[in-house]
């Protein structure tokens, strides 16, 4: 799955035609009518998502698909987003209508997506927060390695390494974890919404770290090949993925994001 890296906030700002004190287009413009860029936007570089990633360029000498010598960067990306927040679920749905031609449905077609987008849109989440994390690579091996990693752990051993930082430096764990089948390239995280003593672990001022360990580059295993298929090695945090690309290690990555900005028609939202 392709993915766009957004410039710096002045660039993005200057491209979507927004500045200091102006409204979001979230904020003033209906979601159906958001740009497919929009919604990109808000999926990957906005308050309630976050990106982290890894880029190693490596020598192609020995790929058949190659020159010799050439160099290619090859890329794992990896996008946190707060699905339990209306503008991001949102964004789903009009990424859904631009990549299937809403326009081009039939009007049996269009009243089946409208009453799946209105049945998503109108979810409640009172006693939880969810987060879902796309994850994509350049390189097709490595792809199909994320997603085996990712289908595969166990459920019990992502609770045990994954913590969300909340209000007060206080870590809690997921109570659930469930990654998209198939050629899905996502899973979901829930958390609680309200910390031991009911509060809320967001406030205003408060941010929110979602750390979790993944597969990544490894810059000290050579790769001999366009794949990096090693059948030798085995995942050390997903034993149950099989063997893991030539050239992966394990890594933890982190996700920030920040209840001031997190604000939608006045009130934090998450």
């Amino acid at each position: 799955m392709k993915r766009t890296l957004m410039m710096a906030p002045l660039i993005t700002a200057l491209a979507t035609g927004t500045a200091a004190g102006a409204q979001e287009f979230w904020e003033t413009k209906p979601y159906t009518e958001w740009t497919r860029e929009q919604a990109a936007r808000v999926l990957e570089n906005s308050p309630w998502a976050s990106h982290t990633g890894a880029r190693d360029v490596q020598n192609l000498a020995f790929s058949k698909a190659s020159t010799q010598g050439q160099e290619s960067e090859r890329r794992i990306d990896y996008f946190a987003q707060v699905r339990s927040a209306l503008p991001v679920r949102q964004a789903v749905i009009r990424r859904a209508m631009l990549e299937r031609k809403y326009d081009k449905m039939t009007p049996e077609e269009k009243k089946v997506f409208d009453d799946s987008a209105w049945q998503y849109l109108a979810r409640q989440y009172p006693d939880v927060i969810v987060i879902t994390v796309e994850y994509s690579s350049n390189i097709e091996q490595v792809d199909r390695d994320l997603a085996r990693h990712w289908q595969t752990v166990a459920p019990e051993t992502i609770a045990a390494q994954t913590y969300l930082t909340v209000r007060n430096g206080v870590r809690i764990q997921p109570v659930k974890y469930e990654p998209d089948p198939g050629a899905g390239r996502a899973f979901q995280l829930v958390f609680k919404r309200t910390l031991g003593n009911g509060e809320p672990i967001i406030g205003p001022g408060d941010r929110l770290l979602l750390e979790l360990p993944t597969p990544t580059f490894d810059a000290t295993s050579p790769t001999g090949s366009a794949g990096f298929a090693d059948s030798t090695r085995t995942s050390a945090i997903n034993p149950n993925s099989g063997p893991v690309s030539r050239g992966l290690k394990e890594s933890r990555a982190v996700f920030e994001f920040k209840g001031e900005k997190m604000k939608y028609k006045g009130s934090l939202t998450y």
